[in-house]
């Protein structure tokens, strides 16, 4: 029989990828689990495996092609009794050769000129003889929602769609229309600069795309609110000189980073709600139990924030050493996408930049995030109204002011400047 190759779900908000390695040709023998297709999304390159045994028939997936969850990649001819990703019936076949037979595009809808993809496949499909795999909860829910049940990708074994994934896949549409009232087109096209100079066009990299796609949606779905102060970081920084001259062991931080990462995760225990997401569609906020914090990452193919687990159980020296690994696997494209999923807020921090202030934007779907200038010598008054030289960092909170105030995102950020400006006292190292 044929078995269907499709694209799985790849993980938390990740529905493409551009394909950047066919590792098989029409005629290859391949096993189940042996890599097909390497694919980048979401700022990591990830393999997409066989899920039998037997010969690839035809290949879909293109070299460069961007493709979506449940899109047909290959078709794989194999033997014995298996199960069709799409209809779910048990088939027995002899394994002898077939012709080669057209593409069903059946389960799919063609996108219409001037009509995105996300608001076709809520259009109805014709029928076909392969039911969608999804049980009597999840195919009640859609008709409630009005989506073909055809159009929602699965995340269950072998493809099968659960009523979470209909719920989260009508997200995905609603968020991709514009609001009410909007007339802004999805994207103006950028005139012709030719008559004016010589220009060079070449295509946009996985991350960049990626990055461009999250910060738009974050932009166009957050309402933003920025609060800013200066942290007098003076007994910080002599403090980490301290340790660094003195620490043997290569853990030891030589950044302030870990330090900033540790004040962080204290605050986020004490103000909870900045560790929330805002669940619009079911009018709830989701608390995290867990403090995962996303440090951005420079590197040469674009912004890459991967996420340190529960920073709060853990002391600076170990901080520093999976901040110090996980920045540079992110820079050779090492990352894999858990490793990049699931943090509660972001720290950006620019001040090996040199620049000033920085007014980040909120990674969706968190509601705050942390940005870091660079520290700088400067004139302020100490509790006795005297002015004197400190070092002072800038840091700038934003805040998702659905969910958050402006008055609580005050008392956030002066508990972590509290914190980082009494370090020996106030942070468990």
């Amino acid at each position: 029989m044929i078995e269907t190759q499709r694209l799985p779900n790849l993980g938390e908000g990740i529905e493409s990828g551009v394909v950047v390695g066919v590792l098989v040709a029409p005629g290859d023998q391949v096993s189940a689990g042996q890599a097909l297709f390497e694919l980048e999304a979401d700022k990591v390159t990830v393999e997409v495996p066989a899920t039998v045994d037997g010969r690839i028939r035809e290949i879909f997936a293109l070299m460069g092609s961007e493709v979506r969850v449940g899109d047909r990649m290959a078709d794989i001819e194999c033997a014995g009794i298996t199960t069709d990703v799409i209809s779910g019936e048990t088939v027995e076949t002899d394994g002898a050769p077939t012709d080669p037979i057209p593409v069903n595009r059946s389960d799919t809808v063609e996108e219409q000129p001037g009509q995105s993809s996300e608001s076709a496949a809520t259009l109805p499909t014709q029928a076909d003889d392969h039911p969608a795999p999804a049980g009597p909860a999840a195919r009640r829910m859609a008709r409630e929602l009005g989506l073909d049940i055809r159009s929602v990708p699965g995340t269950g074994g072998r493809g099968r769609i659960s009523r979470q994934d209909v719920i989260d896949h009508a997200g995905r549409l609603l968020r991709a229309r514009p609001g009410p009232g909007s007339t802004a087109p999805p994207n103006s096209p950028l005139p012709d600069l030719s008559p004016f100079g010589e220009i060079e066009r070449r295509p946009i990299g996985a991350v960049q795309r990626a990055t461009a796609r999250n910060m738009a949606r974050a932009w166009r779905e957050i309402p933003h609110a920025w609060i800013q102060d200066r942290f007098d970081i003076t007994v910080l920084e002599r403090h980490r000189s301290q340790l660094k001259k003195s620490g043997t062991d290569q853990a030891i931080p030589v950044s302030i980073t870990p330090f900033i990462l540790k004040g962080l995760a204290q605050t986020l225990q004490a103000f909870p709600l900045f560790n929330a997401s805002l669940d619009i569609l079911n009018d709830e906020i989701v608390q995290r139990r867990y403090i995962d914090i996303g440090v951005a990452v420079d590197t040469d193919r674009g912004l890459v924030v991967p996420v340190i687990r529960n920073v709060q159980e853990k002391d600076l020296s170990t901080i520093a050493a999976e901040l110090r690994d996980l920045a540079a696997r992110a820079r050779e494209d090492a990352l894999e996408i858990p490793e990049l999923q699931g943090a509660g807020i972001t720290l950006s921090n620019l001040g090996s930049l040199g620049v000033g202030s920085i007014f980040p934007i909120i990674a969706w779907p968190q509601s705050s995030i942390v940005g870091v200038g660079t520290a700088r010598w400067g004139r302020t008054r100490n509790d006795g109204g005297e002015w004197v030289e400190r070092l002072l960092m800038p840091v700038t909170l934003a805040i998702d002011h659905r969910l958050i105030n402006g008055a609580d995102g005050a008392r956030f950020l002066g508990h972590m400047k509290q914190l980082l400006e009494q370090p020996e006292k106030a942070l468990k190292m």
